[in-house]
């Protein structure tokens, strides 16, 4: 998990519970109201079509076989896009059906952040903050000179930091057991993957570190490195299960 951990300020912060997580707005600039609840109704309306967790998503019904991919939502289309370019992009280690069953959840909160943020800038706003449920992508910094200063929680001490990254825009996302346990699945086998307790990523776009993050929890201690050495413009740490720290050569320039 990533948390936003710039001091107090005299601007506007938004929280909406969604997605089974918490999202935040920290707005540093004048932002109408309308385009917080344009973001607050695409929050939800994501969660609608795509939770697994709701019976009547269409999500859920493509699992249950009751509706075609064709015919769905084009959100929940965009979304199963999104999973096979991301499965594309990580050789195959980023997969929505390693169990047999759609989920695009690796996918949708990232997606859902980024368009948030596309909507603030839209409406206006250079100076912002958008974390939906530890994964954040910034839009300059909260002041002039000053960056934003995102927290990497520790996986393996909770309440614990590793670091603090200082950002001025882009994203990061975290993967790993620290919120959820060990919910990213090996494509190999279907099971649980093993070896990596978190996974920060840090680059100009939030969701291709998301899908990053994801995608090396998958592929383990091996696997990892090698992965997101492929990815120009990424900074990444990753935490093993024995507590093991391996850093990308620019990781130490952000911290």
């Amino acid at each position: 998990m990533t948390r936003a951990v710039s001091p107090p300020h005299a601007g506007t912060v938004h929280v909406e519970h969604v997605m089974g997580t918490v999202f935040s707005l920290d707005l540093r600039d004048p932002v109408p109201p309308a385009a917080v609840e344009a973001i607050v109704a695409m929050l939800h309306r994501l969660d609608e079509l795509c939770s697994t967790y709701l019976p009547g998503s269409e999500v859920s019904r493509l699992r249950r076989g009751e509706l075609e991919l064709a015919d769905a939502d084009p959100d929940v289309r965009g979304a199963a896009e999104l999973c096979e370019q991301a499965r594309e992009l990580t050789g195959g280690w980023f997969d929505a059906a390693a169990d047999g069953l759609f989920d695009p959840s690796g996918v949708v909160k990232g997606w859902a952040v980024e368009r948030a943020a596309a909507l603030l800038v839209a409406a206006g706003s250079r100076r912002h903050s958008v974390n939906g449920g530890g994964d954040v992508a910034v839009g300059l910094g909260p002041e002039p000179g000053r960056p934003w200063r995102v927290g990497v929680a520790d996986p393996l001490h909770p309440g614990g930091l590793l670091a603090a990254v200082r950002l001025e825009t882009g994203g990061v996302a975290t993967s790993g057991t620290a919120e959820r346990g060990g919910h990213v699945l090996d494509p190999r086998t279907g099971l649980a993957a093993r070896g990596l307790a978190g996974v920060t990523v840090v680059g100009p776009s939030l969701l291709r570190a998301d899908v990053l993050a994801t995608a090396a929890v998958a592929a383990g201690p091996a696997g990892a490195p090698e992965l997101l050495r492929s990815q120009h413009g990424y900074e990444w740490l990753l935490v093993t299960a024995d507590g093991r720290q391996v850093v990308s050569p620019g990781w130490t320039a952000l911290t």
